[in-house]
Parts: C-alpha cells; structure tokens; sequence
C-alpha cells in the first residue's frame, strides 16, 4: 500500500511540477559596464499562482508570476525573461 501512496505522489509532483525560468540584465546606470550585470532564476507555480526567484547573491524574491518578477526587475534595469524548461 504504501508503494501505492508514494507512486501516487510521485505522478503528482510530476504533473504540479513548476516552470524553470532566468531573469537577467544589465542596470540602466551601469549600461556599458558588465560589472553590474545580474542573472536570477526561479520556479513559478500554478496553484497556488507564485514565483520563487533566486539571485546568485543569495537574494530571494517572492511574485505572483514570473511576467510580474521581470516587470520589477525592468525598473531601473535592461532586463529579460528566458523560460529554461
């Protein structure tokens, strides 16, 4: 029985499995400078809706999407979205 459970758990993680995606950009005042580049990647989830990004700092950002991460990144920043998976 127990061989049951796990296996139906495991289906389960497979099909609520998140998105894997990467923010990345260069900050508007460092525009020619790639010191001050920046590369985060993260996991979006659907139920509930919510993205977890990670910065290579160690900085951890929580968003309703991965579209609203990226518009807060674009503040101040040349910024993209790349979807890994």
């Amino acid at each position: 029985m127990a061989e049951e459970v796990l296996q139906g758990l495991a289906d389960r993680a497979r099909e609520t499995a998140p998105r894997t995606f990467c923010v990345y950009g260069v900050r508007h005042d460092r525009m020619g400078d790639e010191s001050d580049t920046f590369m985060a990647w993260g996991l979006e989830f659907s139920n509930p809706p919510r993205a977890v990004l990670l910065h290579r700092d160690g900085t951890v950002w929580m968003s309703d999407s991965a579209t609203r991460a990226l518009n807060s990144h674009q503040i101040g920043a040349e910024a993209r979205l790349l979807w890994l998976d």
